[in-house]
């Protein structure tokens, strides 16, 4: 597990985590936008959920710089086709925030059923994932469930980061 050099500037003041109800929501709310305004990212003119504009928060106290993705475009059906989230390191990421509930083998369960709706429904690979577990430590076990995850994988990940604790971690897939 490698771990990125950049800490959070002493300055910032710990915000609130989303509600249950506002996880997944969009972040519409005047309290949400200024959050994401204080980031400095580029938005791209999309509104992220409230999860997701936690781990923008997140990834810029770390000192990292992001820029979000817009959102798909509406296939014939009217449906938004797959995109990626966000841009970083010169290459294209999607975000997994998986909440401190959610066992590994779980996970690992989710990231094949994006990867495969994703190449099936609209031609894309999704193979750059970060994902975010907050304040959530991240065991031993977890971390040889979610490495191994290639051994089994029809789409295997090319590069994985966690973000946990403040700290991003780059894990190597086996």
């Amino acid at each position: 597990m490698k771990e990125s050099g950049n800490k959070p500037p002493d300055h910032w003041a710990e915000d609130r985590p989303p509600s249950a109800e506002e996880r997944n929501a969009l972040a519409t709310t005047d309290e949400w936008k200024a959050r994401l305004v204080k980031t400095g990212v580029n938005l791209n003119g999309a509104t992220p959920t409230c999860a997701e504009a936690v781990f923008i928060e997140r990834m810029t106290r770390a000192g990292e710089h992001i820029e979000w993705l817009p959102k798909g475009k509406h296939d014939a059906h009217g449906f938004i086709m797959s995109s990626l989230d966000f841009k970083w390191n010169g290459a294209d990421w999607e975000l997994k925030s998986p909440g401190p509930t959610k066992p590994p083998r779980a996970l690992a369960g989710q990231i094949r059923k994006c990867q495969w709706k994703a190449r099936t429904n609209h031609g894309i690979t999704k193979d750059h994932f970060m994902i975010d577990l907050g304040d959530t430590l991240i065991t031993s076990a977890w971390l040889r469930v979610i490495a191994d995850y290639n051994l089994s994988a029809d789409i295997p990940i090319r590069e994985l980061w966690v973000h946990s604790r403040g700290s991003l971690h780059k894990i190597q897939m086996r």
